[in-house]
């Protein structure tokens, strides 16, 4: 969404807070994305007026038409978008040093969740797979309801998990749950009739195009599978400068200083590095060039120096093994004698 979009619905927010409501919305997001206060405001102004545009419309044939391809296009590319993402290892990566490191209690349950999809790249792509497959059949008239069918599978999954893992995409992915309902509900008795009467399901007619329409939509339909494939490729090309150009990769253990609580500082990212303190706290920081100097003496030795949070700080740290963690070395087997569950 625009920001100037996103600003008047901010401004009309705060206005009706002031009217009504009087909350604190010192810790309020005006961000466009997720499940903010602010992103259910929305929901909640536009909701009635788009049902009311929608029934009208749908009385007339040809504004109904491109409403249904509105809504077609939109899931669908939702769809290919998030199942690329998944396909190209884009959206869930392997679980982190720091993220294997730290007490399994102190993860969040979407954090649980993004360690449980990043640990199996096989599972990731099988899940995004079937994505890309209800975006592609949602693009192509014949296989409207076919992928229709098998997006409602694919969100309704998602959105229990957004729900039971605690994402902050719950709008979306039910928006997204709620347009598959949609498109099977055009098809209700034929769906109805093959699953419950074992009669023959009547021919769905369509009506013919013209010929420079059906190249037109093949070829929008083509880059919007492109678009969204390189938007995916995008999120790989973040992830492997962020991942694999990252200077003092590795685990590093400072040296004992009465006045420090300092034990392990970690770097994985580019630009962040994760302090692990005696107590247990984990505290992830960002690498300030113009507050913090981070000089690696030689393999194994480094000094940090400069100011972090708040403080002025001299720390030296000497490279440690990184641990086998057992939930990367254990593999597969097809052959257990016994469970491996720990």
């Amino acid at each position: 969404m625009s920001d100037g979009y996103v600003n008047f619905w901010a401004k009309l927010f705060a206005l009706g807070n002031d009217l009504f409501f009087h909350w604190d919305l010192s810790g309020i997001s005006t961000s466009s994305g997720g499940d903010g206060l602010l992103n259910y405001f929305i929901v909640f102004i536009l909701a009635p007026f788009a049902l009311v545009l929608t029934v009208f419309w749908k009385s007339e044939a040809r504004y109904g038409h491109w409403i249904d391809t509105y809504i077609r296009w939109f899931l669908a590319a939702q769809l290919l978008n998030y199942g690329l993402a998944k396909v190209f290892v884009g959206q869930f990566p392997q679980p982190g040093i720091t993220k294997l490191i730290e007490p399994y209690g102190q993860s969040s349950p979407m954090g649980l969740l993004w360690v449980f999809m990043g640990y199996s790249r096989a599972y990731s792509i099988f899940g995004g797979l079937a994505e890309v497959a209800a975006g592609i059949l949602l693009l192509i008239p014949s296989t409207i309801t076919l992928g229709a069918l098998v997006s409602l599978a694919v969100m309704a999954n998602v959105f229990m998990l957004n729900m039971c893992y605690d994402v902050p995409v719950k709008i979306v992915s039910f928006q997204m749950l709620m347009y598959s309902l949609y498109f099977l509900s055009c098809d209700f008795r034929r769906l109805f009739t093959f699953f419950f009467t074992n009669c023959t399901v009547p021919t769905k007619e369509f009506a013919p195009g013209k010929k420079k329409h059906k190249w037109l939509y093949a070829t929008l339909t083509i880059l919007l599978v492109l678009t969204e494939g390189k938007v995916a490729l995008g999120y790989v090309e973040q992830w492997d400068e962020l991942l694999n150009h990252t200077p003092h990769f590795g685990i590093w253990k400072f040296e004992m200083e009465a006045d420090s609580d300092w034990e392990l500082a970690i770097f994985e990212i580019r630009d962040r590095f994760t302090l692990k303190f005696h107590d247990g706290r984990f505290v992830r920081f960002s690498i300030d060039p113009a507050k913090i100097r981070i000089d690696q003496l030689n393999d194994n030795m480094l000094v940090i120096d400069g100011e972090i949070d708040g403080k002025r700080v001299r720390r030296i740290a000497r490279k440690q093994p990184i641990p086998e963690f057992p939930l990367l070395t254990r593999g597969f087997h097809w052959i257990q004698e016994s469970s491996f569950n720990r």
